[in-house]
């Protein structure tokens, strides 16, 4: 099942090379480290809720982050 998750890293990172901005970087490195879990669990389910729970976690905190750091006005 490896091979679905490295596809999804080569997609995801073509779609953010072509983009101005950061729209699934979140993604790609949830995708990378589900790629390596891929390895140790075999079900596509578990994978794939991984996947979805890291790269939303990801999201949502450093969105945060980043709204912080680039609108402050001072």
């Amino acid at each position: 099942m490896y091979y679905f998750w490295l596809g999804l890293v080569i997609v995801l990172s073509i779609i953010e090379a072509s983009t101005v901005n950061l729209v699934c970087i979140w993604y790609i490195i949830s995708a990378i480290l589900t790629l390596i879990l891929s390895f140790f669990i075999e079900e596509f389910i578990i994978q794939f809720t991984i996947f979805v729970l890291i790269g939303t976690i990801l999201l949502i905190s450093t969105k945060n982050l980043m709204k912080k750091k680039l609108f402050v006005k001072e």
